[in-house]
C-alpha cells in the first residue's frame, strides 16, 4: 500500500455498526447470551455422560436431591425447571402456597433451588454457576 506522507491509513467507516463490521472484515456476530447459556448447558450435559473419576470408573455428576420451591404462574420458576432438566437433573417441584411456613420463608423470592439440602439459587438460575456447582460436586465425589 503506497502512502503519501502525512496520510493516515484508512479505517472502517460506515453508517451502522453492521456496516463497519463488514468493512473491517468481521462478518460473524458474537453469540448472544442465550446461545452462550445453551452452550454451557450442552457442555454440562456432555460432561454428565462422559465424566470419569481418577479411578477410571463412572462418577455421577448428579446431586442427590434437587428441590425447586415455586409458585403457580411464575415464569422464572418455569425457566428454572427447564434449565435444571436440560442440565440432566430431575428436580422435585414444591408449591410454596400449599404450606404457610414456606410462604413465610420464601414470600417474594421464588424460585428457590435447593441442591443437596443447601439453597443455591434464589430468583433467576445462572446456567454458568449451575455448571460450576455440578462440576465441583463431581470432583468432590471422584476423590
Amino acid at each position: 500500500m503506497n502512502r503519501v506522507a502525512g496520510e493516515f491509513p484508512r479505517i472502517a467507516v460506515g453508517k451502522t455498526r453492521a456496516h463497519r463490521r463488514r468493512l473491517a472484515g468481521l462478518h460473524a456476530k458474537p453469540p448472544r447470551v442465550t446461545q452462550r447459556i445453551r452452550i454451557a448447558v450442552m457442555n454440562t450435559r456432555r460432561e454428565l455422560l462422559v465424566n470419569q473419576g481418577k479411578s477410571g470408573r463412572f462418577v455421577s455428576m448428579m446431586p442427590r436431591r434437587v428441590v425447586v420451591y415455586s409458585r403457580q404462574g411464575c415464569h422464572l420458576c418455569d425457566q428454572a425447571m427447564q434449565l435444571l432438566q436440560e442440565a440432566g437433573l430431575k428436580p422435585e417441584e414444591v408449591d410454596i402456597d400449599q404450606d404457610p411456613e414456606l410462604v413465610e420463608r420464601f414470600t417474594t423470592c421464588v424460585p428457590v433451588v435447593e441442591i443437596d439440602g443447601r439453597i443455591r439459587f434464589r430468583g433467576r438460575v445462572n446456567a454458568v454457576l449451575l455448571h460450576r456447582l455440578l462440576q465441583a460436586d463431581a470432583d468432590r465425589r471422584s476423590e
